[in-house]
């Protein structure tokens, strides 16, 4: 059986508890790191920034004044106009990636993902999480697929 390292254990401490029954079931069976649970404005700002660049003449106090130069931007939004369900405490989002593959693998990010929405309907069934949830496996655009949310 799996279990989670030190800084995974960590960012999952910062989760609503029905995120923490999800990931510590989901542990039981598969290897997997979280990568985030609840993050502060300035990383959710910096996050932001990757793969983006100030649009010439623009102050770059809101989203539309950047520019995406790298298809591979990491967050939507900055936190400043609007939170990320990663910018609440207990944080109503985690990311998570599967363990020792990491980003490289998307098949296994996807099956990763596959299992955490199999084990959330069984635990839902069962009573033992009372939120709904989203998966950003679901979305389209962009595809989110480390992503899990509590639907608020």
């Amino acid at each position: 059986m799996a279990k989670f390292g030190k800084q995974s254990q960590t960012n999952l401490d910062t989760c609503h508890k029905d995120l923490q029954t999800l990931c510590n079931e989901m542990i039981k069976e598969y290897d997997f790191s979280v990568v985030f649970g609840a993050r502060s404005m300035a990383i959710q700002n910096a996050l932001f920034l990757k793969g983006r660049e100030l649009r010439p003449g623009e102050v770059g106090d809101r989203r539309e004044h950047y520019v995406i130069t790298n298809i591979k931007k990491v967050v939507t939004f900055r936190g400043f106009e609007r939170k990320s369900n990663h910018n609440h405490y207990p944080s109503i989002a985690v990311d998570i990636i599967p363990y020792p593959s990491g980003w490289a693998n998307q098949n296994k990010i996807y099956e990763l993902a596959g299992f955490a929405k199999a084990t959330y309907l069984k635990l839902k069934a069962e009573g033992k999480i009372e939120s709904e949830m989203r998966f950003g496996s679901d979305w389209k655009n962009p595809a989110d697929p480390p992503h899990i949310e509590i639907v608020t």
